[in-house]
């Protein structure tokens, strides 16, 4: 979906019209919450959906542009060991080890799907696969 929206629309876009969408989807949500509760956490809820939200989608929708929709699958594993990172970098968010270990089996997952063999190696294994066919 995104190789076929990257050729006709730009990041910007994307990110408006999806952020439209969220908008009106999770609108209901946000007027159910009391009014006090609302003007007591703006203060924090701006800046929080102005970088996380706004800034972070127009960057993620345009690098979806720049690079093939497996290595932007695989990179949009990385998006949950981020938001570790900054829980515990702006909020001090304690770390669990099984959440270390997840994180690790992430971005390891990441790194091996985006590395390249070398061509020696690509061959044996691909000699290796028709034997045992």
């Amino acid at each position: 979906m995104v190789s076929y929206l990257k050729k006709d629309y730009s990041g910007l876009s994307q990110t408006f019209w999806s952020t439209l969408v969220s908008l009106v989807l999770l609108l209901p949500f946000g007027l159910s919450v009391p009014s006090p509760v609302l003007i007591k956490n703006l203060g924090m809820l701006i800046p929080f959906g102005l970088l996380g939200t706004a800034i972070g989608t127009l960057l993620y929708f345009c690098g979806l542009a720049r690079i093939k929709a497996q290595k932007a699958s695989v990179l949009s594993l990385l998006e949950p060991v981020s938001s570790i990172f900054f829980g515990c970098a702006l909020l001090g968010e304690t770390l669990c080890a099984n959440t270390l270990e997840g994180c690790a089996f992430i971005l390891f997952g990441a790194l091996f799907a985006n590395f390249k063999l070398p061509f020696r190696l690509k061959k044996k294994l691909s000699i290796i696969k028709t034997v045992n066919v």
